[in-house]
């Protein structure tokens, strides 16, 4: 291992040991403030409480009331009377209804002591899952690149050089790609001396409708079958000249995958043409 791969490896290891630290003050600072959430929630159900101990105090006091009243005369309802019978039935309803929020607060409180527990639990496995779906999502947007890059591309048989380049780079550059093979020549320039001694070459931009792309390699038997597989011809074989026909987009093309024959024993030869 060398020094440069051994400093990597170790600053990886500082930066990984960095995120677990991290993560682990996310769920300290994160289960502190449940906690603190919980401790107010108890601090105003106490309050609560004590506001009921009041009002039920002040419920005894009316009704104390309204009976001495009540028993002094009993022929007939007076005002205080009638005054006192609405402040106790609004001191009942108030103390439902605070009852009522009591308890929700209890529930509360309780489910913050629960979650507080979660949220140690959920803590220990958060790093592995986060890793896990890192992971997932980088395969997902490279497939998505992918499809992206498709989708730009157009149909097999149309565009640039009478559609012969789409065919070549879209169908035979990726088998170049699959095979290890770096692609060393597409079109070039008419005055260039392979165009001036061979004119009638896929590779010559004096040719219109024809493009072309070699894969460089001293062993390309296999990867020439593997072109003529994708392009969809049946009949392959090595070593000669032979010009084969494909149809894309309606229209019908030549085409040469050269190997092992003269000038091409260091790379594969996809050119493609419109008959």
């Amino acid at each position: 291992m060398t020094d440069r791969l051994e400093r990597a490896m170790k600053t990886l290891k500082e930066i990984e040991e960095q995120l677990k630290g991290i993560n682990v003050q996310r769920a300290e600072r994160r289960a502190k403030e449940v906690e603190d959430e919980r401790e107010e929630i108890q601090e105003r159900r106490q309050r609560m409480l004590e506001r009921q101990e009041e009002t039920e105090r002040e419920l005894e006091r009316a009704e104390k009331l309204l009976e001495r009243i009540a028993d002094e005369n009993d022929d007939e309802e007076s005002d205080q009377e009638l005054a006192l019978v609405e402040t106790i039935t609004e001191l009942e309803e108030e103390l439902a209804d605070r009852q009522e929020r009591i308890a929700r607060l209890w529930d509360r409180a309780h489910e913050k002591g629960e979650h507080f527990q979660r949220l140690k639990e959920l803590a220990k496995s958060r790093d592995a899952r986060q890793e896990k779906l890192k992971g997932r999502k980088d395969k997902v947007k490279d497939r998505i690149e992918e499809i992206k890059k498709a989708r730009a591309q157009p149909e097999t048989g149309t565009g640039a050089w009478g559609g012969a380049m789409s065919i070549v780079e879209q169908e035979a550059v990726p088998v170049y790609g699959r095979d290890g093979l770096p692609v060393t020549s597409r079109k070039r320039a008419a005055n260039h001396p392979l165009s001036i001694s061979n004119p009638g070459s896929d590779h010559n931009m004096a040719n219109t409708t024809a493009y072309a792309a070699d894969g460089g390699t001293f062993s390309g038997a296999e990867a020439a079958h593997d072109v003529a597989n994708a392009l969809g011809i049946s009949n392959y074989s090595t070593g000669n000249f032979t010009t084969y026909t494909i149809s894309r987009a309606g229209k019908s093309f030549g085409v040469q995958i050269l190997w092992a024959v003269p000038g091409h024993f260091d790379h594969v030869h996809t050119g493609v043409h419109l008959a």
